[in-house]
């Protein structure tokens, strides 16, 4: 699954596993290494985000809130192959 992170002008394509989305939105990857990889890049470009590892209980994954992300846009694109 592929998200795209916008905030202001700045943009990072990232792979997932996948989005839970409730009172922030969780981009959850197959590992650790991603994950913070992740949360590197959504930082350098402005997000607000936090970052848990693999022993959290929702597994590695990067959490984004709306408070102090008033300009993030989020583009979600799950491709399933259609027989």
């Amino acid at each position: 699954m592929d998200v795209i992170v916008l905030n202001h002008k700045n943009k990072v394509s990232l792979q997932v596993q996948h989005v839970d989305i409730g009172s922030s939105i969780d981009l959850h990857f197959p590992n650790e290494n991603q994950s913070f990889d992740a949360f590197q890049k959504l930082r350098e470009i402005g997000v607000r985000c936090f970052h848990a590892g693999k022993n959290a209980p929702c597994g590695a994954s990067v959490m984004m809130y709306s408070y102090g992300n008033d300009n993030l846009q989020l583009q979600i694109k799950n491709e399933y192959d259609i027989i």
